[in-house]
Formats: C-alpha cells, sequence, structure tokens
C-alpha cells in the first residue's frame, strides 16, 4: 500500500513541478513541498494502521526461515 501511495504522490510531485495543480494552496511551482508533508502523513498514517505481520501467526510458531542444522561436535 505504500508502495502505491508513494508512487502517486511522486507523480503528483512531478506533474505540479511542470504545471502547478492550482489547488488552494497550490499555486506555485515551490509549494511541491507541501506535497511531500501530505504524503509523509498519510505513509505513517497507513503504518501505523497496518496490523503487524507477526499477528498472523499462531501462538509458538517459530521463525518461517529454515534454520540450519548444528555442526557435529568434533
Amino acid at each position: 500500500m505504500t508502495k502505491i501511495i508513494s508512487t502517486i504522490v511522486i507523480l503528483a510531485i512531478i506533474a505540479h513541478m511542470i504545471r502547478p495543480l492550482g489547488l488552494p494552496g497550490l499555486k506555485r511551482r515551490a509549494d511541491a513541498w507541501k506535497l511531500v508533508l501530505i504524503a509523509f502523513a498519510v505513509i505513517a498514517i497507513t503504518i501505523l494502521v497496518r496490523p503487524e505481520p507477526s499477528a498472523d501467526l499462531p501462538a509458538g510458531a517459530g521463525p518461517a526461515v529454515a534454520l540450519p542444522a548444528p555442526l557435529p561436535a568434533a
């Protein structure tokens, strides 16, 4: 989700730098920093709202990666 939001905002910033969007508060090319702040806030909220990846694992589940076998004692 954050990749999609980032891509959309980057495209909006590029479009705004070429030709200002004309929205209230975005009348000049120098106002692109406002889009960056909005993007930062939206991405931060998205990260805070999404569930933890480990919340889907049952209790006592080990790591998802297979660990190598221990070396035999010499």
